[in-house]
């Protein structure tokens, strides 16, 4: 599970954070958005 979804160029950071947690990206099975905003949200896809 993922809190917020973060920007596109982020990206990297997030599954750079996953890796050290040991958290494979293939595994995610679900994203939690805290707040709803345009900037952030738009990029989730179903």
């Amino acid at each position: 599970m993922l809190i917020d979804a973060g920007m596109p160029e982020q990206f990297e950071q997030i599954l750079n954070g996953m890796n050290k947690a040991g958290v494979s990206f293939d595994k995610l099975k679900a994203v939690i958005l805290t707040h709803q905003d345009l900037d952030t949200n738009r990029y989730i896809r179903p």
